[in-house]
């Protein structure tokens, strides 16, 4: 970050014309962007329950190895998001959001039955083709619908939406583990992305 700050000092403006534009107003920024705004909660919330316990679960089910959980996710999402966007590009967002979020329901079920190390990495696997493809597709999408004159509130609504869905389901999540279990845990969140799944279907089928 140091080294990205510094870089900064040598970026030179280009000069603008003095032309005073009228700044667009964010009134019903919420009621434009509601859909996007509700996908990238709800998928905050449920990628929060899935990194914040997956490795307290794997211990408690003395399943070793859960770095490979992250490093698999890490190397699929990375390498899916050239073809993610390419397919965004080309077919918009319900062809991108609804086999990702099947990949998601099937990374929950997997977890729910964990008992062994490849119980452990064939999850990571469908999450991370969840997690590389969900994110930037919702954000692009975003960023399509408000175009050049919202683009700035557009993009903080939309990063402030997702880090409430995981601040508020870390803690909510949390505390049904105290009260039930970690599998119980997960139950909720496959449901939850059941119903994410229909919500998604929804929204994104009007704009494919």
């Amino acid at each position: 970050m140091a080294v990205a700050f510094g870089l900064l000092i040598f970026i030179t403006p280009k000069p603008q014309s003095a032309v005073v534009k009228k700044q667009p107003k964010v009134t019903g920024l919420w009621q434009r962007f509601l859909p996007q705004a509700l996908l990238i909660f709800c998928l905050g919330l449920i990628m929060s329950g899935v990194l914040s316990y997956t490795s307290l679960f794997a211990e408690i089910r003395q399943v070793h190895g859960t770095a490979w959980f992250f490093f698999t996710s890490a190397v699929v999402g990375v390498a899916l998001r050239p073809v993610v966007g390419n397919l965004f590009d080309q077919r918009g967002p319900f062809f991108v959001l609804m086999p990702s979020v099947v990949c998601l329901i099937i990374s929950l079920v997997l977890m729910c039955v964990l008992h062994s190390q490849w119980q452990l990495i064939l999850p990571g696997l469908f999450f991370s083709a969840a997690d590389g493809a969900i994110f930037p597709t919702v954000q692009s999408w975003v960023l399509k619908k408000a175009g050049n004159t919202q683009r700035e509130s557009a993009t903080g609504l939309f990063l402030n939406c997702y880090d409430f869905g995981m601040g508020s389901g870390a803690f909510l999540l949390g505390k049904i583990i105290d009260f039930t279990s970690y599998v119980a845990m997960f139950q909720v969140l496959l449901g939850l992305t059941v119903i994410y799944l229909f919500l998604t279907l929804y929204y994104a089928r009007q704009k494919a």
